[in-house]
């Protein structure tokens, strides 16, 4: 993980003319980076989070439904890889904080080495799969609720079917005393 250019984007979105410098390996983000963005009337924070395993625990206690997630891909990346990696981060978020909202974001796009296909299509390709995968996630969860709702119709049948032999048996009880 790293390298994505989240650091780097933090940087341009704060800079007057839009641009920064490369950022070398060394020096990407460790923990947490905390930035005040101006754009334009609008202001806000930009809270740079690192990508490296170690650090997702904090992103459950940083990331809240009135966030914007942006999940950054690099066009120098495998179009697979780089769906893979997004829908694992997409569940993860979506699993810490539902409702939250995501935002896929392409960078690298002017150093870029995609042969004959554009970075405009290569970041086509990657949203596009990774919404297929979400949307099949999506009908595979709708599947597995409806199963579970029938499977609680059955078991709320049975407890009720018990409750009446169980009532049954005491109706059947008291008479055999009374006699």
């Amino acid at each position: 993980a790293g390298c994505a250019g989240k650091t780097s984007l933090v940087r341009a979105l704060g800079a007057e003319d839009g641009k920064t410098e490369a950022i070398d390996v060394d020096d990407r983000t460790v923990g947490i980076l905390v930035e005040e963005l101006v754009l334009g009337e609008a202001t806000g924070v930009m809270w740079d989070l690192a990508g490296q395993q170690e650090y997702r625990a904090l992103h459950a206690a940083l990331i809240s439904a009135r966030c914007v997630a942006m999940l950054l891909f690099s066009a120098n990346e495998d179009a697979e890889e780089a769906k893979r990696r997004l829908i694992e981060w997409v569940r993860m978020v979506g699993a810490q904080c539902p409702g939250v909202s995501i935002v896929l974001v392409c960078t690298h796009a002017g150093s870029a080495k995609r042969g004959s296909e554009t970075v405009e299509q290569f970041a086509s390709a990657v949203e596009h799969g990774v919404r297929a995968e979400l949307a099949k996630l999506n009908r595979e969860l709708v599947k597995e609720v409806a199963r579970l709702e029938e499977l609680k119709a059955d078991v709320e049948q049975r407890v009720e079917a018990h409750k009446q032999k169980e009532a049954q048996m005491k109706e059947g009880g008291t008479k055999a005393t009374e006699e």
